[in-house]
């Protein structure tokens, strides 16, 4: 009597994927609404910080001047609180639609699927 094993690897299956992707590019659409990008906004507040603080030395430098010449008609300390409490309002435009619209790129997934067959088959005959 012959005794016969057979053994049989399974199939295997591999499934690879990548999700997808969605990028939104806004920058046009921020530039109309007057938003600047971090590295222009960095710079435009250090300049405007710059500016604000060498007018206030020379505000400082032209109340010294002012208050040097005290006894002058129009030359008082309260003369100058007033000139300092007449603040003009800053005009401001408020703009609520941009014109260009955020730009949508989608890369779409990728599902991919292989059999892997088996290596081999294993047949053990004995007599």
């Amino acid at each position: 009597m012959i005794a016969v094993h057979f053994l049989q690897q399974r199939t295997l299956v591999a499934v690879y994927h990548r999700y997808p992707s969605v990028y939104i590019d806004q920058q046009e659409s921020l530039a109309d609404l007057g938003s600047l990008s971090p590295r222009r906004f960095t710079a435009a507040v250090a300049d405007a910080g710059r500016a604000e603080a060498l007018n206030g030395i020379l505000r400082r430098a032209q109340e010294g001047d002012r208050l040097g010449r005290i006894e002058s008609p129009g030359a008082s300390v309260g003369a100058m609180l007033f000139e300092r409490s007449q603040v003009a309002w800053p005009e401001m435009t408020l703009v609520a639609k941009p014109e260009h619209p955020p730009r949508i790129d989608v890369e779409p997934g990728v599902w991919r699927w292989d059999l892997v067959p088996p290596i081999g088959t294993w047949l053990d005959l004995k007599a």
